[in-house]
């Protein structure tokens, strides 16, 4: 299967999932983990699923890929299951909830958080470029993740080392006390609403009608 299949079925599922370059079917998930390199026959291949050269360079020049042999397998699990220490921590949410994992790290760790997307290959995104930069990371979902993954119209991924992870709850704990910066969004509620000319109207005739019963 491919890496945003496996990915999918964990945080669905509830399993730990292990996965090495015989089992994993996508070639771009090959090329994230440098479980494969491009040579020219490759390149060529690449040219005929992308024929937008345009396109195929903005996707391959942003493409995080890690050396071979950085890899040997790669093994997801939900977090609170986990037997083992893991290299990353991938979290899927709305965009308001990675919102705050960035606030998190920039209060707390060394900021800004940044992105770097070329349209595709979300696993190179949330799995390679983390490990290669040593930084957090967030990334849009691609058509494969969202196909084979399951992934929603609504969420993104945010991916950190798992040493960044205690400033990012630290960041998170002390923007939240601050107040300004929580989840879920406080509404700002003290104003003058401007209601509509007819229900204006109507409110004066109906104060105007109080009034005149008090009169009597």
């Amino acid at each position: 299967m491919p890496i945003c299949q496996m990915v999918g079925m964990a945080r669905r599922y509830g399993w730990t999932m292990a996965l090495g370059p015989e089992e994993q079917t996508c070639p771009f998930g090959d090329l994230a983990l440098g479980w494969a390199v491009l040579g020219a026959d490759r390149e060529e291949l690449i040219r005929r699923v992308f024929p937008d050269a345009q396109f195929r360079l903005g996707l391959l020049g942003s493409m995080a890929r890690l050396e071979p042999g950085t890899v040997e397998n790669l093994v997801v699990a939900p977090l609170a299951r986990a037997d083992f220490e893991p290299h990353l921590v991938v979290v899927y949410g709305r965009p308001v909830q990675v919102l705050r994992l960035v606030q998190g790290y920039c209060m707390k760790g060394e900021g800004p958080v940044t992105s770097q997307a070329g349209g595709a290959a979300v696993c190179a995104d949330f799995l390679a470029r983390p490990r290669l930069t040593g930084r957090p990371h967030y990334a849009l979902p691609c058509h494969g993740d969202r196909t084979f993954g399951a992934t929603q119209d609504d969420e993104m991924v945010f991916a950190a080392p798992v040493e960044a992870w205690p400033a990012i709850v630290e960041g998170l704990a002390a923007s939240h006390r601050a107040g300004l910066m929580r989840y879920p969004v406080t509404p700002y509620l003290q104003y003058e609403a401007a209601l509509p000319p007819s229900y204006v109207k109507l409110k004066e005739a109906l104060d105007a009608g109080r009034k005149g019963k008090g009169r009597e």
